[in-house]
């Protein structure tokens, strides 16, 4: 009878739902040492918890990766985090619904 109930235990454990890690794409322009110290801040996240998973992306300059970003925001896809520097920033302003502040 034990066994059963434990069996019984290990079934359920086995039908329980598995949720999967929301990924969140993360697109930046930081190379070099800058660019590793960012992907070990990205693997250190990833590591901490397991309901987000960021996948960061250098897309080059700043500027390339703002070009890029716009570009695929405009065919309905991109990324959810875009690195832009202070002067790409008026850019993306010129397109309202290509952004969303950080604080919202």
């Amino acid at each position: 009878m034990r066994h059963l109930f434990v069996s019984l235990i290990l079934l359920a454990g086995l039908q329980a739902p598995v949720q999967a890690q929301q990924e969140i794409q993360f697109w930046h322009a930081m190379g070099g040492v800058l660019g590793n110290s960012l992907d070990l801040l990205v693997q250190r996240f990833n590591e901490s918890q397991q309901d987000y998973r960021v996948v960061g992306v250098h897309k080059g300059s700043y500027e390339d990766t703002m070009i890029a970003a716009l570009a695929q925001h405009r065919i309905g896809t991109g990324p959810h985090i875009v690195q832009v520097s202070e002067i790409g920033t008026a850019h993306m302003m010129v397109a309202p619904s290509a952004y969303v502040p950080v604080w919202q």
